[in-house]
């Protein structure tokens, strides 16, 4: 009994609590995070300038891209994870507003930048290509460009946006997911390594020409 409270008193003291709760608060996530926006900045902007240089190429090996998503991967399960009984409705909610408050200040200050430019003088646009612009922007179309924006800046609108859509289809998939490891882990496996093989036959085989190809690429299945 003696050496059983000298072990619970070494582990569950007040100092030791403190040092294991700070190793598990703080974490370098936002360090790869701003790595990985970098690298998408670096590279998408060397790309419209047309610039070639050895540094880029090494980049190229550390794309920011499936690094994001990878984090979202741990982050999103841990969030529904740690909701009291799964809750459905606080897991949706919280998912929503975290990525809709930003998504539309994004979009208003996009009309904005595009208004005071001068673009909307020079081009005529009519109140439907406003509006099914808007729509698919404010809600998970986020990969679409219309043709009327094609002459402005690099003619596809906050392109890295397309990202939203595969997001939002993996906060619908994150319970679905959580069950299945939970209680059928070896259909999950067969999942896992199924859609790994997709992945592999998307990167090296779709050559994402045709709407059916484009959709395919900005769906969760690859």
């Amino acid at each position: 009994m003696a050496f059983r409270g000298l072990a619970v008193g070494a582990i569950g003291s007040p100092a030791k609590k403190q040092r294991i709760e700070t190793k598990s608060t703080h974490n370098n996530f936002d360090l790869i995070r701003l790595f990985a926006a970098t690298q998408v900045a670096i590279a998408h902007t060397a790309e419209h300038l047309n610039f070639h240089f050895g540094f880029l190429k090494v980049l190229e090996y550390f794309p920011g891209v499936p690094v994001f998503f990878f984090i979202s991967g741990y982050l999103i399960y841990k969030s529904y994870a740690n909701i009291r009984e799964n809750n459905l409705r606080i897991f949706f909610t919280n998912r929503i507003l975290r990525l809709y408050a930003a998504l539309y200040a994004c979009f208003f200050l996009t009309v904005a930048s595009i208004y005071l430019s001068g673009y909307f003088s020079a081009h005529e646009v009519s109140f439907k290509q406003l509006a099914v612009w808007t729509f698919t922007s404010l809600t998970f179309f986020q990969f679409y460009n219309p043709d009327f924006l094609r002459e402005y800046g690099v003619g596809a609108i906050n392109g890295s946006l397309w990202t939203i859509a595969v997001e939002l289809q993996f906060y619908i998939l994150t319970p679905i997911l959580f069950i299945a490891y939970k209680k059928y882990r070896k259909i999950a496996l067969a999942i896992f390594i199924f859609l790994i093989a997709i992945n592999a036959a998307n990167t090296f085989l779709n050559i994402k020409d045709g709407m059916l190809f484009k959709l395919f690429s900005v769906s969760f299945i690859p």
